[in-house]
């Protein structure tokens, strides 16, 4: 059974999981480390339930790019909190899990914006 570091829901609802795992084996892994965001784990769900916006991966359909920003201080204040999710259907129905999570200085506009939709 996973170990969850925390669960939440996106802006649709969708449940959403940081397994522990990821986030001691992936996140914060020596060589593959994003050491920016080991002070943020309650900041990246903060960024998966109330993002600024969402884009699409273009690398995976499945894949899901939250953005949000005003959480971080310091060194990085003003930052992007940048939260990749990957979903999946699973016999309880779709679910969210983090995959990465970084820091970014801008919003890397890719592909058409999901979250929120413009009204233009």
């Amino acid at each position: 059974m996973a170990e969850f570091l925390w669960k939440a829901e996106d802006y649709e609802g969708v449940p959403v999981a940081l397994e522990a795992s990821v986030w001691r084996g992936k996140i914060l892994h020596p060589i593959l480390w994003h050491p920016e965001v080991q002070e943020y784990p309650n900041e990246i769900r903060l960024s998966v339930q109330s993002p600024e916006a969402v884009f699409p991966s273009v690398r995976d359909p499945r894949t899901k790019l939250f953005y949000r920003s005003g959480l971080t201080a310091g060194r990085y204040a003003g930052y992007w909190i940048v939260v990749v999710v990957k979903y999946v259907r699973e016999p309880e129905g779709l679910r969210g899990y983090v995959s990465t999570a970084f820091i970014s200085r801008n919003l890397k506009k890719r592909g058409d914006k999901l979250w929120p939709k413009s009204t233009s």
